[in-house]
């Protein structure tokens, strides 16, 4: 089930168990079980995105996102904080949910800056004798 773009009626749901995911057709076995735990206790889920760590060959990253349809779900879905999850959570057994906030770009921003700081060093590298490995610096060493 893929979420929405719209965040404002998105949980971020963490405690899940960081294990290898299971496959079904186009599906996660994990998404269906988490939308499934959700609307067991009445929310009207709409969507259902669980993280995947693609480094780890395939292993759950341990948090996914749930939208809803409505208001009233986000608040129910909300009052389920530290509820047991047997199969689906990790160690302790238990879930916890937060409301998502939308990603800010700042973090877009900063990597441009970083690299821009590359770029000058090497640029200064290039023009001042005394930075290049193997030549004297200034004072005749």
């Amino acid at each position: 089930m893929a979420c929405t773009d719209d965040t404002s009626l998105r949980v971020v749901v963490s405690g899940i168990a960081k294990k290898r995911v299971r496959r079904c057709g186009m599906g996660i076995i994990e998404e269906d079980d988490l939308g499934r735990f959700f609307r067991d206790d009445g929310c009207k889920v709409s969507g259902v995105r669980l993280v995947i760590d693609a480094n780890r060959r395939g292993k759950s990253r341990g948090f996914g996102f749930v939208d809803f349809e409505d208001l009233e779900s986000l608040d129910l879905a909300l009052k389920l904080q530290h509820k047991e999850a047997k199969g689906l959570a990790d160690k302790d057994g238990k879930l916890r949910t937060e409301s998502a906030h939308a990603a800010t770009d700042e973090g877009r921003t900063r990597q441009p800056q970083l690299s821009d700081g590359r770029n000058q060093r090497r640029n200064w590298n290039e023009h001042l004798p005394f930075m290049r490995p193997g030549s004297t610096n200034l004072f005749g060493r």
